[in-house]
């Protein structure tokens, strides 16, 4: 926690997925994020959250590429203890863009997206200072 209403820290994501037809697939990424807070009452708070994450994707018979994403989405939080607190992201709006090789072909491949989730993406965050108390 920066102060009452900001944090930031660092994202490390990691991906596998593994196709039918035996196709295997790793992400590995990185990058900064920061985070407005809202207090909304009781220990609940609004989240803007904003990040740019840099990956690196590695695939069967592919060269290893990197991309970008920039994303920006809402979340609600219930601090349930100091330190710790239940997150539901409710959806977000991003942009990527990757570049691939193919034996001798380049290219790029970019997307914008508006996701709203019918599912909530629920996570348990620990915090080193609770928004409320941080100076």
């Amino acid at each position: 926690m920066l102060s009452p209403r900001w944090s930031m820290g660092l994202s490390l994501p990691f991906q596998y997925r593994r196709f039918p037809i035996k196709y295997n697939f790793y992400q590995l990424g990185i990058g900064p994020f920061i985070r407005h807070y809202i207090d909304l009452k009781s220990g609940f708070y609004g989240i803007v959250h904003a990040q740019v994450t840099g990956r690196f994707n590695f695939a069967e018979n592919i060269e290893t590429n990197p991309s970008i994403q920039v994303q920006l989405s809402p979340a609600i939080s219930y601090f349930f203890s100091r330190r710790f607190a239940f997150e539901a992201g409710l959806g977000e709006f991003s942009y990527s863009s990757t570049r691939f090789n193919l034996g001798n072909q380049d290219f790029t491949t970019r997307s914008k997206k508006l996701e709203l989730r019918a599912i909530p993406i629920f996570s348990l965050r620990y915090y080193l200072l609770h928004p409320a108390t941080s100076k």
